[in-house]
């Protein structure tokens, strides 16, 4: 029996409007110097937009383009009200861009602002007759902005604005009846970083953070009512390269050890050395063995210690015997200066032991700016390993460890 069937076909068509975006990547660095309280970020986008234009007039002033244009839907009253008019706002104020580690996602707050605007446009007609002046003026009284620049005439102008750290819009009243400036073009913007928390805490590396403002009446951009916008979102796309000072001074005395028998936590000299020797002879108990290297050390942020050793056994280093080849481990443990704590246990770094590799979980913190603060490594072979020495007295074990203070703490 042949039941009946029949095939549907079903297609769902799914829309939905996604608003078309401008993009800008801005790349910033900073560099805080042991010589300096001060931390300022450095703009390391190349220039654009006004100040390319005319450098002349912006001598400390950064312009980055801003992919936007406006075009009036409407001629101008004379008189008008301002959002019926030439019209502008922007993010004066602070607004917080999170970035993060290139390679952890270690995050870190930086407040962001905008700090002038600019903007061309043509047919300059009646270009006086604006209440406050031409567009080379910021308007006046509205508390928007102040200073400004400008360049043109009868058939374009161009003009910058600086901006106040607040919400208040800049707009132009107009006292003629006009369908000019039909277009607002070849925008540029300035900007501004600052941390939002003391940098010390941040290790050098490379950080990226991504923000969206909104484009459009009653956004973070907003041309007013009149002029409609050609994108309706501007994403920022931040790149934040963080180097710090880190700065590490030692003797030629710090950098040639020679272990001698000795209690572990105390250095002895050589003639103590010795001394301690013949103690050996007559006691047989097996002394310990230690050495320890003084550094000066100044910081301006977060870094890590570790050690490379020329020769290893297990989780340390090793000293190597002349006559046979044998290896003994020698531990080596870390004092950093007072100014100093771990991260992991928030407290000073005292005799703690050093790894033999990277580990980004030991990572150091400068709680204030230190320059040539007093550190130490102290290196020790214990009596278990000095009883296998001496097996093949007379004999000299030797070997090279490199401390290495890298700020870059979670580069690869």
């Amino acid at each position: 029996m042949h039941y009946p069937y029949y095939i549907l076909g079903l297609f769902l068509l799914i829309s939905s409007f996604i608003a078309p975006s401008a993009t800008i990547d801005l790349i910033a660095k900073i560099e805080p110097s042991i010589n300096n309280d001060t931390v300022v970020f450095t703009n390391m986008t190349p220039q654009e937009g006004y100040c390319v234009t005319l450098p002349q007039q912006c001598p400390s002033e950064v312009s980055i383009n801003l992919p936007l244009s406006t075009k009036i839907s409407y001629p101008i009253k004379a008189n008008n009200e301002p959002r019926q008019g030439a019209y502008f706002n922007f993010p004066k104020t602070e607004k917080i861009i999170t970035v993060r580690n290139h390679s952890t996602g270690e995050p870190f707050d930086v407040k962001f602002r905008i700090t002038n605007f600019a903007a061309r446009y043509e047919r300059n007609i009646g270009q006086q007759d604006w209440i406050g002046g031409s567009f080379v003026y910021t308007p006046d009284g509205q508390g928007c902005g102040y200073g400004g620049v400008g360049y043109g005439g009868s058939v374009g102008y161009e003009f910058m604005w600086k901006t106040l750290d607040n919400t208040n819009p800049c707009y132009k009243i107009s006292t003629i009846d006009r369908d000019e400036p039909a277009l607002f073009y070849q925008m540029s913007i300035g900007y501004s970083l600052k941390a939002k928390d003391s940098l010390l805490a941040v290790g050098s590396g490379i950080y990226d953070g991504k923000i969206s403002f909104s484009v459009g009446a009653g956004g973070d951009f907003d041309f007013g009512d009149n002029y409609l916008a050609s994108d309706g979102i501007v994403d920022i796309n931040l790149r934040l390269i963080v180097n710090h000072d880190l700065i590490v001074k030692t003797s030629p005395d710090d950098r040639i050890l020679a272990l001698e028998p000795c209690k572990n936590g105390k250095v002895c000299t050589q003639e103590q050395g010795r001394n301690n020797w013949e103690r050996w002879m007559v006691s047989r108990i097996t002394p310990e063995m230690t050495a320890k290297s003084n550094f000066q050390l100044s910081s301006s942020g977060a870094f890590t210690v570790y050690l490379q050793c020329e020769y290893e056994i297990g989780e340390n280093c090793a000293l190597k015997s002349d006559k046979n080849e044998q290896l003994v481990p020698i531990q080596s443990y870390l004092t950093l200066p007072d100014n100093i704590i771990s991260q992991q246990t928030n407290n000073r770094v005292i005799h703690a032991p050093m790894s033999i590799q990277k580990d980004n979980s030991n990572i150091f913190i400068s709680q204030h700016i230190g320059s040539n603060r007093n550190g130490s490594i102290d290196f020790l072979i214990n009596q278990r390993n000095v009883d296998t020495m001496l097996m093949t007295r007379p004999d000299t074990y030797r070997g090279v460890v490199t401390v290495i203070f890298d700020p870059n703490i979670y580069g690869l």
